[in-house]
């Protein structure tokens, strides 16, 4: 049982684990203070627009709600104050501050956001300050004009929406993601992995790309239907070992099925290039950006689906063209929706560009 501790005027209520291993200590701000809203907002928003020396009037465009905003996520001003000479305005939703942005001499020189952090069992909320990255320049403050601030409303439906769809579904259509040993067991016909280094000598291997139907996909058993109706049994932990409708592989060419917004910096940076579905993400305002329409090859680097707590896809992509000095730059994909990625000779397919520098 897990106390309320007070201390001068912090107030903090302990949590107990249901597992028994101690109290969690929670700020009272973790109560009114939405963890994922507030990350959403920081990271997703107010980093992507704004940079050090930002000109206050051109913040002020970006972060003035109106009446004809439909993003309910965006953070906005709610309040302009002084201090020690600067001008410092409360970005936030809901009468809440999430951020602070500060001016001086008209121009922004740092951010100051609230960070929950977390020491043992410990979590709380500390109030942090940093410049934003990279400092202006004529290229950067010359697209940050020209954008439309309501332009890419960050969707949390359609994002859950594409964590929903890791579950593989009773009749869903999957193929096999990677060489299965098929083996027997109590009379049951099993799909298992090839273990690294093991030798698939006489065994009865079923190769990548085999088709199946899904007929149950439990906690603890999992079960396909080929199309001549035999059952195989298979873990249902190994979700890698199947993916979902048409499987495509690490290094090879793949087409798209949706436009895709690409961004990067103008030069270096500790920032990889990003790319995503408009309303699954946001890319930073200030970076030079273009579109890649349906049905565009690219070369796929990485490709982890269905991974991590959240579940949700991730990949990592070269696209033609896209180079610095000789070397091609890597966009990352941080949400993936299902069927973004077709094998390049699928149906439909346009021809395959090629892609200077690509090593594996």
């Amino acid at each position: 049982m897990c106390r309320v501790i007070r201390s001068g005027l912090a107030i903090a209520l302990a949590i107990g684990a249901v597992t028994g291993a101690g109290c969690a200590y929670v700020q009272p701000q973790t109560y009114y203070l939405s963890t994922a809203r507030v990350r959403h907002q920081q990271d997703d928003y107010l980093w992507n627009d704004v940079v050090t020396g930002m000109p206050e009037e051109l913040f002020v465009h970006w972060y003035t709600r109106e009446d004809s905003w439909d993003d309910d996520l965006r953070p906005h001003i709610l309040g302009k104050d002084g201090e020690e000479g600067r001008i410092v305005y409360r970005v936030g939703s809901g009468h809440r501050t999430v951020m602070k942005v500060y001016f001086r001499d008209g121009r922004l020189e740092e951010v100051g956001q609230w960070v929950l952090t977390e020491e043992g069992p410990v979590y709380y909320w500390s109030f942090m300050h940093k410049p934003p990255t990279p400092p202006a320049t004529e290229a950067i403050l010359a697209r940050l004009a020209e954008r439309e601030p309501l332009s890419e409303p960050l969707r949390l439906e359609e994002i859950e929406a594409v964590r929903g769809t890791c579950a593989f579904e009773p009749g869903e259509s999957v193929q096999t993601a990677e060489p299965l040993i098929i083996t027997e067991r109590r009379g049951e016909r099993w799909l298992d992995g090839v273990k690294r280094g093991a030798s698939t000598e006489g065994k009865d291997i079923l190769p990548v790309g085999s088709p199946f139907k899904v007929k149950k996909w439990g906690v603890t058993r999992a079960t396909l239907v080929d199309e001549n109706g035999t059952l195989s049994r298979i873990d249902p932990d190994r979700k890698d070992g199947v993916c979902h409708g048409v499987c495509v592989r690490e290094g090879e060419d793949v087409r798209l099925t949706r436009d895709l917004l690409i961004a990067a910096a103008d030069e270096d940076s500790r920032r990889s290039p990003e790319a995503t579905v408009r309303g699954l993400g946001r890319l930073p305002a200030f970076w030079r950006r273009r579109t890649l329409p349906a049905g565009t090859i690219v070369r796929l680097v990485s490709w982890n689906e269905c991974a991590g707590l959240d579940r949700i896809s991730s990949a990592v992509i070269l696209v033609p063209g896209e180079t610095r000095g000789d070397r091609p730059l890597r966009f990352l994909i941080d949400t993936v929706p299902p069927g973004l990625f077709l094998p390049a000779a699928a149906p439909g397919a346009a021809e395959t560009a090629s892609i200077p520098g690509a090593d594996f």
